[in-house]
């Protein structure tokens, strides 16, 4: 059995690790599958050793290699920094078109490390008071400072990628609005707020990155570094019950007193609101007017398409033509066709593609395949210009017509195109991105006609006619302006900024922040004034680097074991017993390999050593951990001993085996497919021969979930088929299984319709169930806010669930039933989402209870 573990480990190792590539600088591995992309790789591995360089004098060091693993399979521009197993970087090889980060850097790569790096070194900063590090027994996560709140975890992050990234957000002119519109307003949120990962008010995830930034250099600037450095290692050592904020009072600063002195500052500048033609919400922008200036389409939040009869005077009566999808910037083909890019989820990739709506019959049709577009916009002539920036081809304009693409226009290296509009005479205006300047261009016979080249962020061009508007921050806020003979006139003054814009004949409609979000406002002409256009000289070209030799990746050196934790738990009064155990882990740097030794006793089970077991598994592209990636394949593989109880059976005994678990993931668009195959052979101390187990299962889901896990709309289908070995022999089951939930907002609550049928299956409650049978569920939740905190959110009980059921089953009989559920949903250490709960029903004539913790991790 061992021989076949070890065969099937090193079939893995040697078919999918040896791939990869990595170019190995000082302090990183920088780890990619793609050839290609080796000069990314280059850039990568220098740029990280030149953040690294500013950022080491803030908390040290990293402790050892930083593995950095370049990702390819999606369009959506992300980081992301772990401190498990070792300190890692995943990057998603890609320009950050969007608006993800500020374009003010000369180096977007540059920028992005700075943040990430910040991450690892703050995560990897455990010293405390004394000196020391506290004690070391091995376990998983020794080497991970306690996280404080994300307002300061991303708020540092937000303030180095400013202060030494050569551009960022915490000055950027969209945070200073964001942040001082807010301030001013009665929605401003406190400390506890921005502490507790469960904040959904306006700004909600943007606030601890902006919010956060500019109060982290607040603290900065009133109090210093090395006092930063000490409220960290006063929180180090702060044990359960130490929160932030008491930290900080240890080193000397009342953290909330500093907030308040903070808003106060930030609401100085704060001016009065415009009036939106529409209602304030989280995203409301990217307008844009048909053809004949009859209709406007916007985008809201949550994600959806908006569209509504335009009136020069009057309230618009929006109505939702397409709900609960996230696209980029609409435009409109013709009368009543939209067309726009957005993410396509397919087997591992996540690409985007050219889509049109028909608002008419809300009828949604995919143009491109592989395109990877961004900013599709319609031409005079009924085709589809878009904008396509991929490693390693760079930056293009292309154009999709009937059914066919090709290239306009190659932007050279180094240069991004940002933004794209397309004038009803066919005029091409773009932003174009070159190291931090962004400026607004035509291109003319196949180049590229700057109108403007600052420092300053010009973006988001449109056409009123043949006169092009956009926008631009070069007076410290985003305002929209236009270009004529004699420079720039400034065509708005808006208290929350100018952003996205739409025109028809006189008519100029544009975003705006307000302190609950965003409006849509229309332009006032008498806000017009000139504004002197300045050239300035682009940034000198970056030195050429040296390189490094790229080599193929191996994942045998950092497989080694990277920490243990407490993995097995029991106590039972009838019998009476008690069952301890613990895992220890493995992983690799690329994180595809993993492997769990598990060992452990339980008093209460039966086995070939008693209540003894331990067994092995290796995963592969299986995380046991922690895996931010959702591969389509994983598979792993068990070898030993462990618990093991049939699909029917109420008695768990230990089994001597070798199984192996196969997992697909087979997502398109909106549903995901996911199927589970198990099979092995196991050995019962009590069953002579050994038996076949095995186990597939089958689902086709589009639900969504809410912070704690539980589902909040969409529907699941499922299907199982179980073989269970058992001491008599194995058992066989196979049943169906569907779900639809929906809120419901009459009843302020979802509702749940579920039901279960088949051949022996396994029971979710305790019913005693026949051979064959079928039970339906009728359940509804409401959640009760509560925000009961303690400290500045350490522990927080932000809400109680209710979810009460009604069961009914067909067994050869009907019977009813019901049951009750009760859930504190939680929070530890500000972010860790657990909910507590306890069910109590009526079945089969008794009663029974059950106890239980959901992790939503």
């Amino acid at each position: 059995m061992l021989r076949i573990f070890t065969v099937s480990c090193l079939l893995a190792l040697s078919s999918l690790g040896w791939a990869a590539q990595e170019i190995v600088s000082e302090n990183f591995r920088v780890i990619f599958e793609d050839p290609a992309l080796e000069s990314y790789a280059q850039a990568v591995a220098a740029e990280a050793e030149r953040a690294l360089t500013v950022l080491e004098p803030l908390f040290g060091p990293p402790k050892g290699l930083v593995a950095v693993t370049l990702e390819t399979d999606t369009d959506v521009y992300n980081a992301f920094a772990a401190p498990l197993p070792r300190p890692n970087l995943r990057l998603r090889a890609l320009f950050p078109n969007g608006g993800f980060i500020s374009f003010g850097a000369e180096s977007d790569l540059f920028l992005l490390l700075v943040h990430e790096l910040t991450h690892t070194l703050q995560l990897g900063y455990t010293t405390r008071p004394d000196g020391s590090e506290g004690a070391r027994f091995g376990l998983t996560g020794q080497n991970v400072a306690r996280v404080p709140p994300q307002w300061f975890v991303e708020g540092i992050a937000t303030w180095a990628e400013s202060e030494y990234g050569g551009g960022g957000r915490r000055d950027d002119a969209f945070t200073r609005s964001l942040v001082t519109q807010l301030a001013a307003s009665e929605d401003w949120p406190s400390l506890q707020d921005l502490s507790v990962d469960t904040y959904s008010a306006w700004p909600g995830g943007l606030g601890v990155y902006l919010i956060g930034a500019r109060f982290v250099g607040h603290l900065i600037a009133e109090h210093g570094f090395d006092t930063l450095r000490s409220a960290l290692r006063h929180y180090n050592a702060g044990g359960l019950l130490g929160d932030f904020s008491s930290a900080w009072a240890d080193a000397g600063v009342d953290l909330e007193a500093e907030w308040e002195t903070f808003r106060a500052a930030e609401a100085e500048t704060a001016r009065e609101d415009e009036t939106g033609l529409t209602e304030t919400g989280w995203y409301t922008g990217s307008p844009s007017f048909s053809p004949d200036g009859s209709r406007l389409a916007w985008l809201s939040w949550p994600p959806a398409v908006v569209v509504a009869d335009y009136k020069v005077e009057g309230d618009l009566e929006p109505r939702t033509v397409l709900a609960d999808t996230g696209l980029l910037e609409p435009d409109w083909l013709d009368g009543s066709t939209l067309i726009y890019s957005r993410s396509l989820r397919q087997p591992g990739t996540t690409y985007r593609e050219l889509f049109s709506l028909d608002v008419t019959t809300g009828r949604e049709r995919q143009l491109t395949t592989g395109a990877r577009a961004q900013f599709a916009r319609a031409t005079p002539e009924g085709c589809v210009l878009f904008i396509r920036d991929v490693l390693p081809e760079g930056s293009t304009l292309r154009e999709w017509c009937d059914g066919e693409t090709k290239t306009l226009f190659q932007a050279p290296a180094g240069v991004h195109l940002v933004g794209l509009a397309v004038s009803d005479a066919g005029q091409v205006a773009l932003s174009v991105w070159r190291q931090g300047f962004v400026d607004v261009a035509l291109l003319q016979a196949g180049q590229l006609v700057p109108l403007t080249q600052d420092h300053y962020q010009n973006l988001r061009p449109t056409w009123q006619g043949e006169r092009l508007i956009f926008s631009s921050d070069r007076l410290g806020s985003f305002e929209l302006y236009t270009a004529d003979a004699d420079g720039l006139i400034k065509l708005t003054n808006a208290a929350g900024g100018a952003y996205d814009s739409a025109a028809h004949g006189e008519a100029v409609i544009y975003s705006t922040l307000s302190a609950d979000g965003y409006d849509l406002v229309g332009l006032e002409k008498s806000a017009s004034e000139p504004v002197p256009l300045v050239y300035e000289s682009l940034p000198a070209a970056p030195e050429p680097r040296e390189l490094l030799a790229a080599g193929s990746y191996s994942p045998l050196p950092s497989l080694r074991p990277y920490g243990w934790l407490p993995a097995y738990g029991g106590f039972g009064l009838s019998p009476f017993g008690l069952g301890l155990g613990a895992n220890v882990y493995g992983q690799d740097d690329s994180g595809q390999h993993s492997y769990v030794v598990q060992a452990g006793y339980d008093t209460r089970l039966a086995g070939y050593l008693g209540g003894a077991f331990t067994n092995l598994t290796y995963g592969n592209r299986s995380s046991t951990l922690l895996d931010l990636s959702e591969p389509p394949l994983g598979f792993a593989v068990r070898a030993g001993l462990w618990p093991h109880a049939g699909h029917r059976s109420g008695e768990t005994r230990v089994a001597a085996g070798l199984d192996f678990d196969v997992n697909l993931r087979l997502p398109y668009d909106r549903w995901v497919a996911y199927a589970a195959l198990s099979a092995g052979l196991l050995s019962l101390p009590d069953y002579g021969s050994p038996q076949l187990d095995a186990g597939l299962g089958l689902t086709l889901s589009q639900r969504r979930s809410d912070t704690w896990g539980y589902v909040t709309r969409g529907p699941r289908f499922g299907l199982t088929a179980v073989l269970s070995a058992t001491p008599t022999g194995p058992s066989p089951g196979i049943w169906t299984d569907a779900t639809y939930y929906r809120s419901v907002p009459a009843i302020r609550g979802t509702a749940e319709l579920g039901l279960r049928a088949g051949y022996r299956q396994a029971p979710q409650l305790p019913l005693s169930l026949g051979d064959f049978s079928a039970v339906g569920t009728l359940g509804y939740r409401r959640s009760l806010p509560l925000e009961l905190r303690y400290g500045d959110g350490l522990y927080a009980l932000e809400r109680v669930t209710l979810e009460p059921r009604l069961r009914g089953w067909f067994n050869g009989g009907v019977g009813v039933g019901a049951d009750i559920s009760v859930n504190l949903d939680s929070m530890l250490n500000y972010s860790a989402p657990v909910a507590l709960g306890a069910t109590l029903g009526y079945v089969q004539n008794r009663v029974w209870y059950r106890f239980g913790v959901r992790l939503s991790l």
